[in-house]
């Protein structure tokens, strides 16, 4: 499944079918409902999980507004002048996972390059 798909099904780590499927609003509805706590939390949860598998990282970036929307998630306890909750909290650690993802493909190239300087190249 991607990443899509999965939000498209509102997967979760609660409720749902041997399959995953959770019989709840779409992720991305999840997100933006203020009045579904506990499906919000569900969806930050659910791409926080899957923030965890580099492969993944791609279909973040292609989702439309998905890595916007988790910032201003993250964000709301800011904004709002509040104690950070555990949907924030989870928003803020999918975003350091992803950042971590990118640092890691960004150092790989280089490291790849064996250290080779501009003087070095030919």
């Amino acid at each position: 499944w991607s990443l899509t798909e999965r939000c498209k099904l509102g997967l979760s780590s609660s409720g749902g079918d041997k399959h995953g499927k959770k019989k709840s609003p779409y992720l991305a509805a999840a997100l933006s409902d203020d009045n579904e706590d506990e499906a919000r939390m569900a969806a930050v949860a659910t791409l926080q999980n899957l923030s965890d598998e580099p492969a993944n990282l791609i279909q973040f970036t292609i989702v439309k507004d998905c890595i916007g929307t988790i910032i201003q998630i993250a964000r709301e306890d800011v904004v709002r002048n509040e104690k950070t909750n555990l949907t924030s909290f989870m928003a803020k650690n999918t975003l350091v996972t992803l950042s971590h993802w990118f640092r890691k493909i960004a150092t790989s190239g280089s490291e790849r390059m064996g250290g080779m300087g501009l003087g070095n190249m030919a």
